[in-house]
């Protein structure tokens, strides 16, 4: 799971080739320098609703509402909604890859 930040360029692929080379540097400059992997548990209900505050966070229709402009991702999930839904009422569905 990421929260979406990073510290670091995007990373561009190759124009020849259109490969990007993901390199054990490229991944930790897109944390902070003293942060750690940490592993945690949480329910569905939990994921749903933390989804649903992030969309908030990023899309709400009042723009004093919009916090960090970005969503957080997590690996192995896939997530659908509709931006334009209200508060809480964005997740279509969540599902494990």
């Amino acid at each position: 799971m990421s929260n979406g930040f990073r510290f670091c360029p995007p990373l561009v692929p190759d124009p020849k080739t259109g490969i990007a080379e993901i390199t054990n540097d490229f991944l930790w400059s897109m944390l902070p320098v003293d942060s750690e992997a940490k592993l945690g548990m949480a329910t569905g209900r939990q994921i749903w609703d933390w989804m649903e505050h992030e969309l908030e966070n990023a899309f709400a229709k009042e723009p004093v509402k919009r916090f960090g402009g970005w969503v957080i991702r997590f690996k192995g999930m896939e997530v659908n909604f509709t931006i334009e839904k209200q508060e809480g009422k964005r997740v279509n569905w969540i599902e494990s890859k």
